[in-house]
């Protein structure tokens, strides 16, 4: 079946589901937006390779936590704004400059905490700010 309008839009509506299935490919083009709306769940399943590209960026908004799940690694953005980066493995950072500032908290490494650490030289007291 082949439904096209060359004057006006075109609906499918139903009262319970409208389902659009093939054997190869399903594809939707528009010479504007493309926009997808649910009042509930909204999912999208991919069985390959699952890609999203923007020429003019890209924005997620999200009420509420959000959680990316990547092969057992978890980033989390908690309703209040606050960000938490765990990995089974580890997190590697590299960039020419990084800067990280905070009024409070502590780095600990091998159980060595970076704030209150002790010198191998006996100095006890925290760096020079």
């Amino acid at each position: 079946i082949q439904v096209s309008s060359s004057g006006a839009s075109v609906s499918l509506n139903a009262k319970t589901g409208v389902g659009i299935a093939a054997g190869t490919t399903v594809s939707l083009e528009a010479g504007g937006a493309v926009s997808a709306e649910a009042g509930g769940a909204f999912g999208v399943s991919a069985g390959g390779k699952f890609s999203l590209e923007g020429q003019e960026g890209l924005e997620i908004e999200v009420s509420g936590e959000a959680k990316i799940t990547l092969n057992g690694a978890v980033i989390t953005v908690s309703e209040a704004g606050d960000v938490s980066i765990t990995s089974p493995t580890k997190i590697e950072l590299t960039a020419p400059e990084i800067n990280a500032t905070a009024g409070t908290g502590d780095v600990t490494i091998e159980g060595v905490s970076l704030v209150n650490h002790t010198h191998n030289s006996g100095a006890v007291a925290p760096p020079d700010k």
